[in-house]
């Protein structure tokens, strides 16, 4: 792994060190070990996926724009590869920030970190080499096959759920306030922040008994950042 240039530390309560971390496998301590600042660790079977920079501004609503963002691919404390974006340009932030894991098996996700983690592409990686390679088109949860719905628009999330048996089912309990906020006419938010990235949070329901939640961001148009499954207890 080479040095990080240009590296810079940052203090406590910097936006940037929200998102570093203490390295815990081998590839990550060897990167930290070379000036990198860790922001992730992915362990697929004998590789290990590293999200890495070496420097970042403060931004808006506790954003870190990462500034030479990388995932550094290992076996053990051997680097197989790189992969790294255009040089962002001044004021403006990487979209490599971190890598995140996925539902497939050694495929792992390219974050930008900053609080919304709008996401770019995955990673195919093999004992042979790895790849980037567009989102994956869909995952598995729960034995249901989930459409990707990252950048989706609510209503377009809606319609490609709906093929599948999911209905709006906004995660609020008896007693709640109705929404507020610019997606609060949709029937599966719950609530927006209304503030910095403008986060929206809502669920869909499975006859199965699984249920998705989802967060937007922005307002003009909002789209899904973020996603999850929660799966039904098995009886």
């Amino acid at each position: 792994m080479p040095a990080a240039k240009g590296a810079k530390a940052f203090s406590e309560g910097h936006f940037c060190s929200f998102i570093s971390k203490r390295p815990e496998t081998a590839g990550g301590k060897d990167a930290a070990s070379k000036g990198w600042t860790i922001t992730s660790e992915v362990k697929s079977g004998e590789l290990t996926s590293v999200g890495i920079f070496s420097r970042g501004e403060e931004g808006t609503s506790g954003t870190c724009m990462v500034q030479d963002g990388n995932i550094a691919v290992y076996k053990g404390q051997q680097l197989l590869g790189l992969v790294y974006g255009d040089t962002p340009e001044a004021d403006s932030l990487s979209p490599i920030g971190g890598v995140i894991k996925t539902q497939i098996a050694n495929r792992v996700r390219i974050g930008d970190f900053t609080p919304a983690n709008y996401l770019s592409a995955d990673i195919e990686l093999s004992e042979t080499g790895m790849k980037v390679v567009p989102l994956a088109a869909s995952e598995n949860y729960c034995g249901l096959d989930v459409p990707n719905l990252y950048g989706k628009e609510v209503p377009q999330a809606r319609a490609l759920l709906a093929k599948s048996g999911w209905k709006p089912s906004p995660p609020r309990e008896e007693g709640d306030a109705p929404p507020s906020g610019h997606l609060s006419q949709e029937p599966e938010i719950a609530d927006c922040s209304g503030t910095g990235y403008g986060f929206c949070s809502g669920g869909y329901a499975h006859k199965s008994g699984a249920f998705l939640s989802f967060t937007t961001a922005g307002d003009g148009p909002a789209t899904i950042v973020s996603y999850g499954v929660n799966c039904p207890n098995p009886k």
